[in-house]
């Protein structure tokens, strides 16, 4: 079972720790946001320890509207995007894999905010992390 590794708010998440942490998916992480930097320089982020999930996340924000929240968990990490209920269409309307959409409809009846969640182990989840951002930049 995997679990968050940014527990202690005294150790700040740099480019070493987290790659320690992630060992060989670290290429996952360098391809993701290398494609971040090159096709969305108007994106920015920040870690920041919140005390209320007692978790350091990584936020991506477009000026000041919230694109994704990341952790980092044992050996991965995941990706969660929150979409509201007036755009849940374009997240079935998108190229993700089927199973990703059928998560998505399943887990988030009758929600306000819907998220998906994408936790990263292949090439695939990248994509897929890609393509949602493209998404939710639409719907911002």
């Amino acid at each position: 079972m995997s679990y968050d590794v940014l527990k202690d708010p005294g150790i700040i998440p740099d480019e070493d720790f987290i790659a320690s942490h992630l060992g060989q998916n670290s290429i996952l992480w360098n391809s993701l946001f290398d494609s971040l930097r090159s096709d969305y320089p108007e994106l920015s982020g920040s870690w920041k320890y919140y005390s209320d999930v007692k978790s350091w996340l990584y936020k991506c924000v477009q000026s000041s509207k919230t694109v994704f929240w990341l952790s980092l968990i044992d050996g991965t990490f995941r990706v969660t995007f929150y979409f509201n209920a007036k755009n849940q269409n374009a997240v079935f309307e998108c190229g993700i894999p089927e199973h990703f959409k059928k998560l998505f409809r399943e887990t988030n009846e009758n929600k306000k905010f819907k998220n998906m969640t994408v936790a990263v182990n292949s090439g695939t989840d990248v994509e897929t992390v890609l393509t949602l951002v493209k998404v939710k930049r639409r719907c911002l």
